[in-house]
């Protein structure tokens, strides 16, 4: 008995070198295209054009690690904006910190006179007792 190629096993078989060329090909093609993908998506990482684009990324890439998302995205955020809002943003903080104290001596001084007028008040419209 000689075997020849037409027997059900060579059909099989070439039909699985064809199925598996045109597999490696497939997977060439989606490999190739989700390395130019990652490219892409590595130079937007690395160069965020904004504030945005910064939080995403670093929220993200601190997600991934485990980390707080929230602290990740405000430094994300940070790094992302440019040099006049960051001076903008710790001259702000710092008129915050300095004037809090004056702040909260007003709103004291403001609660003792509503006090002191509401307790004046009180007492001239009660009927006197004597």
């Amino acid at each position: 008995m000689t075997t020849t190629s037409s027997t059900p096993s060579a059909v099989r078989g070439g039909l699985f070198r064809r199925i598996g060329r045109r597999l490696r090909t497939a997977a060439r093609k989606v490999t190739s295209t989700v390395r130019r993908s990652v490219g892409r998506l590595r130079q937007r990482v690395t160069e965020p054009d904004s504030a945005i684009e910064g939080a995403v990324v670093e929220g993200v890439e601190a997600t991934v690690e485990g980390k707080n998302p929230v602290w990740g995205a405000v430094k994300g955020a940070w790094h992302g904006l440019s040099v006049p809002w960051r001076v903008a943003i710790v001259v702000i903080a710092v008129l915050v910190l300095l004037l809090a104290p004056v702040l909260a001596i007003l709103l004291l001084l403001a609660l003792l006179i509503f006090a002191i007028v509401r307790a004046v008040r009180s007492r001239s419209t009660s009927p006197a007792t004597a």
